[in-house]
C-alpha cells in the first residue's frame, strides 16, 4: 500500500471512530442517562477495535502500525476531558 492510500486510511479510522465512539457516549450519558460498565469498559474498547479494523480493512499494515494508531482514539478521549474538566473548573 502506498504513503497515499495509507494516510486515507489512518484518517478515515480516526474520524470514523471519534464520530462513533462520540455518539455512542452523548447517547448512554444524555438519552439513557448511565456512566456504567459499558460506558467506561464498552466504549474504549469498541474504539481501538474499530480503529484496527478500519485501518486494516483492505490489506494489513503490520502490528507496529496498528497499535500506535489505536493510542490517536484514546488520546482525542483523553483531550476532550481535559478540555471539559477546564472548563468546568475554570469557566467563573
Amino acid at each position: 500500500m502506498d504513503t497515499e492510500e495509507q494516510t486515507g486510511a489512518i484518517a478515515m479510522s480516526i474520524v470514523f471512530t471519534a464520530l462513533t465512539t462520540g455518539l455512542i457516549t452523548l447517547f448512554s450519558t444524555v438519552v439513557l442517562r448511565d456512566y456504567g460498565v459499558g460506558l467506561f469498559l464498552g466504549v474504549p474498547f469498541c474504539s481501538g477495535f474499530l480503529t484496527a479494523l478500519i485501518f486494516n480493512f483492505h490489506e494489513d499494515q503490520g502490528k507496529k502500525a496498528t497499535y500506535s494508531l489505536c493510542c490517536f482514539p484514546f488520546s482525542f478521549m483523553g483531550l476532550f476531558s481535559l478540555c471539559g474538566w477546564w472548563r468546568v473548573w475554570f469557566a467563573c
